[in-house]
């Protein structure tokens, strides 16, 4: 049975996911014995109305099993697996580097994360694509991550050979060549920068003296960091595409040199563009154990074409590009 109350959206959608549990049942991987138990889910609350449909559309096909979702904020999901209170955690982003020493205080492996969805494009909170931003003045049009390695990070593991603080180590003349480059980004270890690192930098450090903007507040902080943007040519961002305003402007950027991507909608949905980002069902399965039943064929309906077909129903996430659902339904034997 279902214990979380549905809200409208997900009541209207029922029927659907009633008259045709017999179809998403063919489409998701034929069980060897009838499913009953409980799963206890906690997390982020800015994928609760997705967590709602999903648990809707598979209780509708196992009525036995007993699902609780607690979606009451980002910061609840990793103490949540951690201490094990959770047998998934749901997240709109990666476990910061201090979440993962908390699991890591209890357990000598990491979480495991599964992607579930591809992010927002351009809702706000909803874990959005991010572009780079420059002031409109700036000559420069693209970037390839090398180079936003050498400008944003410390590490330098994209092998570039020294940092990059000028804008004439980019190929900018004149007055722009001995111009410093002003970085901006959002307070570390939010899960904004987060990504920059793991992404960008590789999973290495970001470098300091980069001006960060924090969270909170009645202005959103990627609205203040194209804010600064504007205001001052020599500086360099990130945010979402949403974002734009006078006096900034967006920049191609390539991961490996080439295609240089600009961001559209296409890009984004397919995972093409390198700056995409994913949402999260993370569970604790040590290395080489199997995971528990419940959890498995929850999580593998999730991302098989039964689950990802809920999951643009309110034009925010994206469903997973089918290679990238079938990686995660591999990771799940």
């Amino acid at each position: 049975m279902m214990t979380n109350r549905y809200g409208p959206a997900v009541a209207a959608v029922l029927p659907i996911l009633f008259a045709s549990s017999a179809a998403a049942h063919a489409q998701t991987p034929e069980l060897q014995q009838e499913l009953r138990g409980s799963i206890r889910i906690v997390g982020t609350d800015t994928m609760k109305e997705l967590m709602d449909r999903w648990i809707a559309g598979f209780t509708a096909i196992h009525p036995e099993v007993r699902i609780e979702l607690a979606a009451k904020g980002a910061l609840t999901a990793a103490p949540a697996l951690s201490d094990g209170s959770a047998d998934l955690a749901t997240l709109g982003r990666e476990f910061t580097p201090s979440e993962i020493a908390g699991f890591h205080a209890r357990r000598p492996y990491d979480p495991t994360g599964i992607r579930v969805a591809i992010g927002s494009y351009d809702t706000s909170g909803k874990t959005v694509a991010l572009a780079l931003f420059v002031n409109q003045a700036n000559p420069i049009t693209r970037l390839n991550f090398q180079q936003l390695d050498a400008i944003y990070c410390s590490s330098l593991l994209r092998k570039a050979p020294h940092p990059i603080t000028k804008w004439g180590q980019l190929g900018l003349t004149g007055e722009w060549a001995s111009r410093d480059i002003h970085p901006v980004g959002v307070n570390f270890p939010d899960g904004i920068s987060n990504f920059i690192r793991l992404r960008v930098c590789k999973g290495g450090d970001l470098r300091q003296g980069i001006r960060e903007e924090h969270t909170g507040g009645s202005i959103n902080v990627l609205d203040r960091i194209v804010t600064d943007i504007a205001a001052d040519p020599a500086s360099i961002g990130y945010a979402g595409f949403a974002n734009l305003k006078p006096g900034s402007k967006l920049i191609a950027i390539s991961e490996d040199g080439g295609p240089y991507l600009e961001g559209t909608r296409a890009e984004v949905e397919t995972a093409r563009y390198p700056l995409s980002r994913y949402i999260y069902l993370f569970i604790d399965r040590a290395p080489g154990q199997p995971l528990p039943p419940l959890e498995r064929e929850f999580l593998r309906y999730v991302t098989s074409p039964a689950g990802q077909a809920l999951v643009g129903l309110d034009n925010i996430y994206m469903p997973l590009p089918l290679p990238i659902a079938a990686s995660q339904q591999e990771e799940l034997r």
